[in-house]
């Protein structure tokens, strides 16, 4: 090691500010591939730029899929770690009082702008949105929610996997030994679906994009990646705090392309390139781990709005409807400027909202009537003076904190 203690400050009560601050860095990447690109006859400049932040924001989904897969599979770890066993029905209560209720209310709100704005509802978008079966239906009229549905099925799809391998193991400590085996099949399955897919047919986002079985992947590398923190503790401290540059700066190259080339258009990209995506989000992910973060109001600013990313997500498209209401982005600089501030300014702010008004009232009855059954607090690293440090840095890093479905 090089002496230098990694430091996780948490944002909220138990929350890791490190990833709460890569929470925030994905769902600013989402809002890019969702905003305007500003016309090159305004300014040809800010088309560039806008332009690139556009094209290669939807990989803020493959950053929230591997920081899913790290802390939900984290929680559950933990609490086969202390327990020697994970109690489905605690986990599906706590997770649906995570995602159900701020979805509904989203649902309730488009339910009623297409009944008195748009004067027509569908039944079988709200079906689709319910059920989420939305990446394989339909999806309402914002059409970000697929990326929910991919990770409900996760959330349905892991712990039982990880009961399955506690019943086949006599021993709780050695019951996930086979994880790398399993993400290398997962993997692997991915990609060659994911190939003969793209070779089988026309290309679109629906079809080869955004259904569950083509982006399993993403997630079940965070699994792996939690498997070696918890499983191998001081090995991947060693490593996340050594060359914690090295991976920042592989992961960012490995992402580069998406901001390169447009996924509509290069068959790489939509095959092996998602491959390559969540494997650069996942070296970021533990180079972040490595560095930590220092004290200060920015870092604080921006893990708090990590945190209420989930909201800031879900509610994203209505602000965007909204700012086109009132200004016509390809019009004028003016009209351009305007719809951007809106926008962001509003997903932002109506996020937050939403946040205090719904979600984390809904998390605080949650925490009284289900209470997490994850330590609070790692108990597992040796006593050394190194591993001491690695316990500051670790505290609060899984101890419940929940990301929420990734926005996409």
């Amino acid at each position: 090691m090089n002496g230098k203690p990694i430091r996780f400050l948490p944002a909220t009560g138990n929350r890791s500010q490190t990833l709460d601050i890569l929470r925030f860095w994905a769902v600013a990447l989402v809002l890019m591939r969702h905003g305007w690109v500003c016309s090159p006859d305004i300014s040809p400049w800010l088309h560039s730029v806008t332009q690139v932040l556009q094209r290669g924001g939807w990989i803020g989904v493959d950053l929230f899929f591997v920081l899913s897969g790290f802390l939900i599979s984290g929680l559950l770890f933990k609490e086969s770690q202390s327990r020697g066993e994970i109690s489905l029905a605690r986990f599906f209560l706590r997770r649906g009082f995570k995602i159900y209720p701020p979805f509904w209310v989203l649902i309730l709100f488009t339910v009623g702008l297409e009944l008195v704005v748009f004067k027509g509802l569908t039944g079988r978008w709200l079906l689709c949105e319910l059920l989420f079966v939305q990446n394989y239906g339909e999806a309402c009229q914002w059409g970000y929610t697929w990326s929910l549905a991919v990770e409900e099925h996760f959330y349905i799809f892991l712990p039982l996997l990880l009961v399955f391998c506690l019943k086949l193991s006599s021993d709780p400590a050695r019951a996930f030994r086979r994880m790398p085996v399993l993400f290398a099949v997962i993997a692997t399955i991915c990609l060659v679906w994911r190939v003969t897919t793209a070779a089988s047919g026309s290309v679109s986002w629906h079809r080869n994009m955004i259904p569950t079985h083509l982006r399993f992947d993403a997630l079940f590398f965070g699994v792996l990646l939690s498997y070696f923190y918890h499983y191998h503790r001081e090995r991947f401290l060693h490593v996340s705090q050594r060359y914690h540059r090295l991976l920042v700066v592989a992961g960012a190259g490995l992402l580069a392309p998406a901001f390169l080339y447009d996924v509509a258009g290069n068959p790489y990209i939509y095959t092996f390139g998602l491959t390559q995506f969540y494997l650069g989000c996942g070296l970021l992910l533990v180079g972040a781990l490595g560095r930590g973060t220092k004290p200060g109001p920015l870092n604080q600013c921006v893990a708090f709005l990590g945190s209420r990313s989930y909201s800031i997500y879900l509610w994203h498209g209505p602000v965007a409807w909204l700012a086109s209401e009132r200004f016509s982005p390809a019009a004028n600089f003016i009209n351009w400027y305007g719809w951007t501030a809106t926008f962001l300014g509003g997903a932002i702010l109506v996020g937050v909202v939403m946040a205090a008004v719904v979600e984390y009232p809904v998390l605080h009855l949650r925490d009284r009537w289900f209470p997490s059954r994850s330590p609070s607090a790692d108990k597992t690293i040796p006593s050394t003076p190194e591993a001491s440090q690695q316990r500051d840095a670790s505290t609060g890093l899984m101890s419940g904190a929940s990301l929420g479905p990734a926005p996409g």
